[in-house]
């Protein structure tokens, strides 16, 4: 299994885990980093050079533009990520306290992330 999809579902679990102890600025975080790991996963089977990045940003306009637009992904899954990215920046960044709901919804948001990526990579990953 690719180190950074093994990364991504250590990440899940932490996210299930924090939602439920209503740990919810973690959840996010943890939310966001299962689906920025599985982002670089899929763009390192592209071409290793696309994770080279120096900020978060270029990673999702790249999983945009080489997965969703290119080889088509939904771009429900796009869209998913961008949403936990900029929550995630809300709570460790703006000092933000995330409500229940918003941690749900990240928390919902990777599953179906996570789902859609791993649908595509099949069970070995």
């Amino acid at each position: 299994m690719n180190e950074l999809v093994a990364r991504a579902r250590m990440s899940a679990r932490s996210a299930r885990s924090l939602l439920e102890a209503g740990d919810y600025n973690s959840a996010i975080s943890r939310a966001y980093y299962a689906m920025f790991d599985l982002a670089r996963a899929e763009l390192l089977d592209i071409d290793p050079k696309l994770v080279e990045a120096k900020t978060h940003a270029t990673i999702i306009r790249r999983f945009s533009k080489y997965l969703v637009e290119e080889r088509g992904l939904p771009r429900q899954l796009g869209r998913a990520l961008r949403g936990v990215f900029d929550a995630r920046l809300g709570t460790e960044y703006a000092q933000v306290v995330a409500t229940a709901e918003e941690a749900k919804a990240a928390v919902e948001a990777m599953e179906l992330f996570l789902d859609g990526i791993l649908e595509v990579r099949g069970p070995s990953d």
